[in-house]
């Protein structure tokens, strides 16, 4: 199987992935779950389970990881620097990542915030615009999971 062959291949399970979170979790029984449509944000400040970020109680943190786990972040993007799909969130906040046209751009709020609204906008060397753009998120949403992205720099 050539190289090609399987990126389409994983890129295809990625977007079954998306669409089956995206569409199949019914959190009723969740007061703090929302969805990109809904707009909402979860209002949790649970501290970091799985040792991602750490968050060390920063509600802001607590809700962007909350995000990256219930809005599907997860199924392409990991936290511990791993190959996915997308890129890694480990350590790229403040870095400089290359663009597939060759330029250059600095991981920063801005940059991810348009990644989340606009993701085809820049896309990274090597990774395909798969991902659907989140475009019904709140400022606040958009800011924790920023600050989420932040902190696994740390």
């Amino acid at each position: 199987m050539t190289r090609n062959s399987l990126f389409k291949i994983l890129s295809v399970a990625a977007v079954l992935a998306l669409l089956v979170v995206a569409c199949g979790d019914d959190d009723d029984d969740d007061p703090t779950a929302t969805s990109p449509s809904e707009g909402g944000a979860p209002t949790a400040t649970r501290e970091s389970s799985d040792g991602g970020g750490g968050g060390d109680g920063d509600p802001l943190i607590a809700m962007g990881e909350q995000l990256y786990s219930e809005q599907g972040c997860s199924g392409c993007h990991s936290v511990d620097g791993s190959d996915n799909v997308g890129p890694s969130w480990q350590g790229i906040y403040n870095s400089e990542e290359e663009l597939e046209d060759g330029s250059t751009v600095t991981v920063d709020d801005a940059y991810i915030a348009e990644s989340i609204t606009d993701p085809g906008a820049k896309i990274v060397s090597g990774y395909q615009n798969i991902m659907p753009p989140y475009a019904n998120f709140t400022d606040e949403q958009i800011s924790a999971v920023t600050a989420y992205i932040a902190s696994l720099a740390e």
